[in-house]
This record gives structure tokens, sequence and C-alpha cells, in this order.
């Protein structure tokens, strides 16, 4: 026989399941804004570790020399981890490799031409790396492709 439910239990069972989808939908969101916190914070790292060389490079260029990759390593890469760089020349030549990024990124045109630079996420030797890449400007034009890559050690996998 079937037990018979009353409008009581009824009640408490709605109430149950709403309040479960509602709890689920809210720990859900606060995750989701939580991992998105974190990847807006390794993208401002980023972009202020490419500011940094960027102004390096261009300094150097005013003087018409090029930096040596040794002239970046008193730069502070903030929070970052795994940092690495590569500055590629318009025509796609790397100009400077800290890493082993000149193989694993190719050249992409559409973000040399761009303003603000992209991000991707890449696999490179097996670990996740966030890229930025951009351009740097010399003289007030673009003169050469930046690219620089993090570990993505502080943001979870499930991003």
């Amino acid at each position: 026989m079937i037990p018979v439910l009353t409008v009581r239990t009824k009640v408490a069972f709605a109430y149950t399941l709403v309040f479960g989808v509602v709890f689920a939908a809210f720990a859900y969101l606060v995750y989701r804004n939580s991992l998105e916190a974190s990847m807006a914070k390794l993208d401002a790292s980023i972009v202020t570790y490419a500011g940094k060389i960027a102004s390096e490079v261009e300094e150097q260029r005013n003087e018409h020399l090029f930096p040596a990759p040794g002239e970046f390593r008193s730069l502070s890469p903030g929070d970052l981890t795994g940092q690495r760089f590569l500055v590629r020349s318009l025509d796609g030549r790397v100009m400077l490799d800290d890493s082993v990024l000149a193989g694993a990124v190719p050249l992409s045109a559409r973000s040399v031409r761009g303003t603000e630079g992209t991000f991707v996420i890449r696999e490179i030797g097996g670990e996740k790396f966030r890229l930025y890449t951009g351009t740097v400007e010399v003289n007030d034009s673009a003169a050469f492709t930046l690219t620089v890559a993090a570990l993505m050690a502080p943001v979870p996998d499930d991003l």
C-alpha cells in the first residue's frame, strides 16, 4: 500500500526542494565569481609585468640598443609564478626569449594589429599557462610583439 502524503508533508518537501535549488544556485555563483576573480587578478599581474618589460624595451630602443635578457632579471614579477616572456619583431623574428615560448607560441597577426592585447590559455611542457600577447610601441608606433606567460597555479583547474 502506498502511503498518503499529508498537505503538511507536501509543503515541507516543496520548501526543502526549492531551498535546496536556491542554495545550490547561490553556491555555484559564488564559486564562479571566485574563479573569475582569480583569473582577473592573474591577468592584471601579467599585464603589469608586461608593462614593465615593454617600458624597458622602449627605453633601450630609444637609445638604439636592444636589452639583453639579463637586464630583465631585476624586474619584479609581482605574484606571478613561472613567468616567461618573448619579444618578436613585427615580421616574426625572435628578438628576446627568456624561455621555451618561441617554439610554443605561434605569431598571431591579429594580436599584433590589436591595441589591448589578447589572452589565451595554453599547455606548454605539461603545465597550463596564461599567455598575454600585445604590442610594444617605440616612438608611438608598434615595433614589437610581446608575449608574457605565467603559470595558472593560483587559478583552480575548473576554469
